[in-house]
């Protein structure tokens, strides 16, 4: 028994809580029945009762089969279900009456617990996901990370038009330019700091935003069930935007080159653009001037040679009115037949898988001597720089573009050069013998880095 592990006390469900210390004190004395596992090699459902082992391995043979837990009561023990399939086999677990709990991947582990009424699913590992809480795979879900800035309309240098990134990761798409300006909120559900708000700009015209999962990320999901959940709400009562739908597309070309523009052609249900496949059937979510929270189970994802996956959010009204809006946070996809907590990223973190995708450095305020700058003595016609270090490892060799008329003294606008994931050059050529310096000296001047999908 690790010295390490401590009774729980707080952070998780009391009832959940009771059944981790007690098995706590049981493996302390010696008494778990854990001990003892049953394996099963089966074709056909399973059904469990309280008289059997409570670690489960259990091998579908081939099939994805359905494991039925006890009826749930307050004396139930624990129950650890491995799933040893050779192949990409799943087992549903589902309770007694035939409700979902959660499933097992292939080679996966998963923790199911009980009160008086339900069980659940508390924890677990493996190739599938993280068990009870499932691990969200979509970034800036809660959209606090907006590094171009905090409101985006028809105005340089991120115009709203269609298919452009402006929210970190999450990419507009409109039938259109500058159908709906954007803005970071702080208009967000409780337990949430922030949100994204589209408000219409050009009437009568469909609109929606679509984040990208890379291939090394997406293909964990091939073969699996996924669950998405959201929260939305509209600005007033009287909006035309009252209707929102939510799709999980597959890519099945190339990975990690794709079509940004994810949609083909504009209507009630979308038409998404060639090699782009809905993986659900994408119903109508009704808004009100209250945050909810939406949910979509158990989606199948089997596109054959599914290579990346996209979350699509689309107004599907077209009567839309000017300065109609609506907000949408709280975004998570994780895999397994049921939904489960969005447990939020430390802001941190959060930033610096943005910035595997995109950052932006430069001018930071009125005094010169802040932020980035460079000097020097050269020669004339001397090129002069140095090397900047990416915050993290890039998705891959990045785009880079120095914006804006940057503050010069003896020397030219400085240039970008040698991009890798790791690093980039900044260089200037010298003017005539002497010192020399550069830096941004308004809010238009940095440099961006993308590599985003």
């Amino acid at each position: 028994m690790p010295a390490s592990w401590t009774p729980v006390t707080d952070g998780v469900d009391d009832v959940l809580a009771e059944h981790v210390n007690t098995l706590y004190d049981e493996v302390e004395l010696g008494t778990f029945r854990g001990w003892y596992a049953n394996t099963v090699s089966s074709s056909d459902n399973v059904t469990l009762t309280d008289a059997d082992m409570p670690i489960q391995y259990i091998d579908p043979s081939g099939n994805a089969i359905n494991v039925y837990l006890p009826a749930a009561a307050g004396a139930n023990h624990a129950f650890i279900i491995v799933n040893t399939a050779d192949a990409a086999e799943t087992i549903t677990v589902l309770t007694s009456s035939s409700d979902t709990v959660d499933t097992v991947a292939q080679n996966e582990a998963k923790f199911f617990v009980s009160d008086d009424t339900t069980w659940a699913a508390l924890s677990g590992g493996g190739a599938g996901g993280s068990g009870g809480i499932g691990q969200n795979f979509c970034i800036n879900g809660e959209m606090r990370v907006s590094q171009r800035g905090t409101t985006f309309t028809s105005a340089a240098p991120y115009p709203n038009n269609d298919d452009v990134y402006l929210l970190d990761l999450w990419n507009l798409i409109s039938d259109g330019n500058d159908i709906v300006d954007v803005s970071q909120s702080t208009e967000a559900p409780t337990g949430f700091s922030r949100s994204i708000k589209l408000e219409v700009e050009t009437a009568n015209k469909q609109f929606g935003i679509v984040h990208f999962l890379e291939y090394q990320n997406a293909i964990r999901f091939s073969g699996q069930a996924a669950s998405l959940s959201f929260w939305a709400r509209m600005a007033a009562a009287d909006d035309n935007t009252h209707s929102l739908k939510a799709v999980v597309l597959a890519w099945s070309s190339t990975a990690d080159t794709i079509t940004s523009d994810v949609v083909g052609t504009w209507a009630a249900t979308i038409t998404p653009a060639a090699n782009w496949t809905a993986e659900n059937a994408a119903a109508s979510n009704t808004l009100t001037t209250s945050w909810q929270e939406f949910k979509i189970e158990n989606i199948a994802i089997d596109t054959a040679n599914m290579a990346n996956l996209a979350i699509l959010f689309y107004c599907d009204q077209t009567d839309g009115a000017i300065d109609d809006a609506i907000y949408i946070s709280g975004v998570k996809l994780e895999i397994g037949a049921a939904a489960t907590s969005n447990i939020p990223r430390l802001i941190g973190q959060e930033l610096s898988l943005c910035q595997r995708y995109f950052y932006l450095w430069g001018y930071e305020n009125s005094d010169t001597g802040t932020g980035f700058r460079m000097f020097g003595n050269g020669g004339a016609g001397i090129y002069e720089g140095q090397t900047i270090r990416h915050p993290v490892p890039m998705r891959s060799i990045p785009v880079g573009v120095k914006n804006g008329t940057w503050g010069v003294t003896n020397c030219g606008q400085p240039t970008l050069g040698d991009p890798s994931s790791l690093s980039a050059n900044v260089f200037v050529q010298v003017t005539a013998n002497g010192t020399f310096d550069f830096y941004p000296d308004s809010a238009d001047d940095n440099i961006t880095f993308t590599a985003e999908l």
